[in-house]
Order: structure tokens, then sequence, then C-alpha cells
């Protein structure tokens, strides 16, 4: 068993790229508004209006995650919002006239 380990390349702390205050604020930047909340109800403006405090602080936390390569369980909570655009109602409308007309044809008639 000795000697499986000794062609495996070790991580060292210095191969990493650390993240800075100026790029965690540059992605924020980059996402758009009016999308649903994370799983503990917060939306992208307040990330955005947080400010430069709350943006060293999310690089801290980042480059921790990166060093230790741990990413807590509270990290990876997600929230899967389905949302209903105007162009999957405006399909579902036109698939539901076409199956349905021949039955407002048929009531349209016995009203008439």
């Amino acid at each position: 068993m000795e000697g499986i380990l000794d062609n495996v390349s070790r991580p060292n702390i210095h191969d990493i790229k650390y993240v800075t205050c100026t790029e965690v604020h540059d992605i924020l930047a980059t996402i758009s508004n009016n999308k649903a909340g994370d799983s503990y109800g917060l939306y992208t403006e307040r990330y955005k209006l947080a400010g430069d405090l709350y943006c060293s602080l999310l690089a801290v936390c980042f480059n921790v995650m990166f060093v230790h390569g741990y990413v807590p369980v509270e990290a990876m909570q997600t929230v899967i919002c389905p949302t209903v655009t105007d162009k999957i109602y405006l399909i579902f409308l036109i698939t539901a006239l076409l199956l349905w007309q021949p039955f407002f044809q048929k009531f349209w008639n016995m009203l008439s």
C-alpha cells in the first residue's frame, strides 16, 4: 500500500485564486432584478443594495469554502419557483379553444 499516493499531487493553498470584493460586486450587479427570492426570502435587489461590507463578507465566505473545500448545507439550498409567462398562457388558450371548438359550436347552435 505504500507509494500509492506518491504520484498524486496534493492541493496547494497558493494555487487557489481568491475572490475579491470587486468581483462579488460585479457579479451581483449583473444579476437581473425581479427574480424569485432564495430560501431565506431575500431577493436580488437586497443583495445589490447591501453595500461593500456585505460584498467583502461574501468574498471571505467564498474564499473559506474554496480553501477548505467545504460548502455548508445551508448554502446549497435552492428554491424552484415555476412561472407562467404570457406565451405559455397564449399557447394554453389557443390549445383549449381548438380542443373545445366542437363543443362551443354545438352549444352555440343550441342557443340560436
